[in-house]
């Protein structure tokens, strides 16, 4: 963790921080999980198992065990839970989870998921999920419905909120 203009030390040691987590790192966010916390807490997302770290108190908050792996992370919020989730993808699934670590969310998809983005593509002033995966396909979830399924021409590797309405995707063939 590198933190050159948080550290109140003078010290240019402080400026870096090395966890040591062990096991094959997929992914890493970080989001304010947390309401009572008011400060970010750091998500990893291995081959096995879901992590989520408390950076300031250097402790873990919880660890769940992910048989098919981590494959994305996202931080949002999922209808009806009134808190973030981190929402998960895996392999042909999505799950979303509270700062405690129980599971608050389960929804299923076509393939190993690559990447997610939030966006209120129906303009409802609430976000949907949408996922992006190995079977070249996108899809967009309200809540546990899938709204669309969208078959492209490669593998889905990038999504990225344009406005609050839209998106850009890009493809492993190049396309965006």
């Amino acid at each position: 963790v590198h933190s050159p203009y948080g550290s109140q030390s003078t010290d240019k040691k402080m400026e870096r921080v090395i966890l040591n987590i062990n096991k094959n790192i997929n992914c890493l966010a970080a989001g304010p999980l947390n309401p009572n916390l008011k400060r970010d807490i750091l998500i990893i997302g291995s081959s096995t198992s879901l992590q989520a770290f408390d950076l300031l108190e250097n402790k873990d908050l919880f660890y769940k065990e992910i048989p098919d792996g981590v494959t994305s992370i996202l931080f949002g919020y999922i209808s009806p839970n009134p808190n973030p989730l981190i929402i998960v993808g895996e392999n042909c699934s999505i799950q979303g989870f509270d700062y405690t670590g129980e599971e608050k969310y389960w929804n299923v998809s076509g393939d190993m998921v690559n990447v997610m983005e939030m966006c209120d593509i129906d303009d409802d002033g609430a976000n949907e999920l949408i996922a992006g995966s190995e079977d070249s396909a996108i899809r967009a979830y309200k809540n546990a419905e899938m709204l669309f399924d969208l078959q492209e021409t490669g593998k889905v590797k990038h999504l990225s909120r344009i406005r609050q309405d839209s998106f850009a995707f890009a493809l492993d063939n190049g396309q965006i």
